[in-house]
């Protein structure tokens, strides 16, 4: 009984498997019943093609950096910033 049902789904399911590796691989059968294999059209090509320069690295943060652009940050950042631990006082979370 079992390799009954096997039989039958496997003649369901071959030309559903065929028609679909066919269609993936690009494969198409003409009228004579041979495999024609036919590439996908190229992609519509716009006129207006934009160059791109690749030989300078133009970042905005680069251009914005001066010697104290570090120091700005480290103020910025100080109030998140736990206290240095002490032996005299307890490790408490910081107030906000």
């Amino acid at each position: 009984m079992l390799s009954v049902q096997r039989h039958l789904l496997n003649k369901v399911n071959k030309p559903i498997s065929i028609s679909l590796v066919q269609r993936l691989s690009g494969e198409v059968k003409s009228g004579d019943g041979q495999a024609t294999n036919t590439p996908p059209p190229p992609p519509e090509s716009s006129g207006s093609e934009v160059s791109s320069d690749n030989t300078s690295y133009k970042v905005k943060e680069y251009y914005e950096y001066n010697p104290y652009s570090f120091y700005d940050i480290d103020k910025d950042m100080s109030k998140f910033r736990n206290p240095q631990p002490s032996k005299y006082s307890p490790l408490q979370p910081p107030k906000q």
